[in-house]
């Protein structure tokens, strides 16, 4: 059965629903506008308001959290071959919880 077989047959989008589902206009928490963003960005933006509660070290600083998760992203991918010379600070990580 094709994709349009279905539908005419009244069945879902599926995923193609979500893929095409709009954020709001503006975050509930922080009023930040999301316009022109995915729904899945917007799904990431709200799990950084979670990391960033979540953790005593950030205290709701979403910039905080978002810069310590860009650093350890960098030191994991090459820990090993870029230490010598300084180039990422090493993995920290996140041992607090409130």
């Amino acid at each position: 059965m094709t994709r349009n077989e279905a539908l005419a047959l009244g069945r879902k989008l599926g995923g193609q629903a979500i893929k095409h589902k709009p954020a709001p206009t503006c975050c509930p928490r922080c009023g930040k506008q999301l316009n022109g963003r995915s729904w899945h960005s917007y799904l990431g933006h709200l799990g950084l308001h979670g990391l960033a509660d979540r953790y005593r070290l950030w205290r709701g600083d979403l910039e905080a959290a978002q810069t310590r998760l860009r650093q350890n992203g960098l030191a994991r991918q090459d820990p090993v071959t870029c230490a010598w010379r300084g180039a990422f600070p090493n993995y920290q990580p996140v041992m607090e919880r409130s």
